[in-house]
């Protein structure tokens, strides 16, 4: 399987848009966890 992505890639992604959202990083951080676990499950 190819991914169009690298992890670092996206954590530095995901640290910008923490960055940008403020006070909803746990609100990311759940959401992301979620989709780890859907990604996992396919």
């Amino acid at each position: 399987m190819e991914t169009s992505f690298s992890p670092s890639v996206t954590d530095s992604r995901l640290l910008q848009f923490s960055k940008e959202a403020g006070g909803r990083e746990s609100m990311l951080v759940g959401s992301l966890s979620v989709l780890m676990i859907r990604l996992d499950l396919k």
